[in-house]
């Protein structure tokens, strides 16, 4: 199934989506992240729709639906900010046209895709909404990726050494992403895995054990309720428009 027919075959309403995997993460596989707004019948039955489409390219597919945004944003993980901050993201844009049986569909559609903007407007401080829950998730994460039997050391380092980043460069998502020359340099050679195994565990010891100096920055922030049901209710706007 190829890209075009994967959006084709949504049986559901687009809204938006997001090519993950290559922002905080630098994988060789990558996954576009689509939302959809959820079908009367789902509504009816209580269903919140998922669906994850693997391929034999350098692209899989997770579909959900627009309701499971809010959880995402009110745990804060790595995930949820590749699905916020990367530069490949499609938005509904409304068109009139015979998709749309009157004026007020096109209408409707307008207002779907100023919600949206609006949500990707306050990433800066979605990103920031549980900065306990980011540390902590990406512990769990980076303790799991260590376990596998295939590690994905370079990942591994890479999530680690964003949270320190963040810290570091006061919550500034944008600058914590920037690196000089000498520090894509070194990146550049553990990726290539340009190092021996005592070399990787002693990068590995130092990068958790700075990363773990931040815990209690992290812990001592709230998470701020007020944006997350800000996020909800622009949620719930978007599926009353969507039905």
């Amino acid at each position: 199934m190829n890209n075009l027919e994967i959006y084709i075959n949504l049986e559901r309403k687009f809204l938006f989506s997001s090519v993950c995997g290559n922002t905080i993460y630098d994988k060789d596989k990558l996954t576009t992240v689509i939302f959809v707004a959820p079908s009367f019948n789902d509504l009816c039955d209580g269903r919140v729709y998922h669906r994850v489409i693997e391929t034999y390219t350098n692209m899989d597919y997770h579909i959900y639906d627009i309701r499971k945004l809010t959880s995402m944003v009110s745990s804060t993980t790595i995930d949820t900010l590749e699905i916020l901050f990367n530069t490949q993201i499609n938005i509904l844009e409304p068109e009139f046209s015979v998709q749309h049986e009157t004026y007020d569909e096109y209408n409707k559609d307008i207002k779907i895709n100023n919600y949206i903007n609006t949500i990707f407007s306050i990433k800066d401080d979605l990103a920031k909404a549980n900065l306990h829950g980011l540390f902590w998730s990406t512990s769990h994460m980076y303790d799991t990726m260590c376990r596998t039997k295939i590690v994905d050391k370079y990942n591994a380092y890479k999530i680690l050494n964003f949270i320190i980043r963040f810290a570091q460069n006061d919550l500034d998502f944008n600058k914590s992403m920037q690196y000089i020359d000498s520090e894509r340099e070194y990146q550049l050679k553990l990726k290539n895995n340009d190092r021996s195994k005592q070399d990787w565990f002693n990068i590995m010891n130092r990068n958790h054990n700075l990363f773990n100096h931040y815990k209690d920055f992290y812990g001592h922030h709230n998470k701020n309720k007020e944006l997350i049901n800000r996020v909800d209710s622009i949620v719930k706007d978007i599926v009353s428009l969507s039905i």
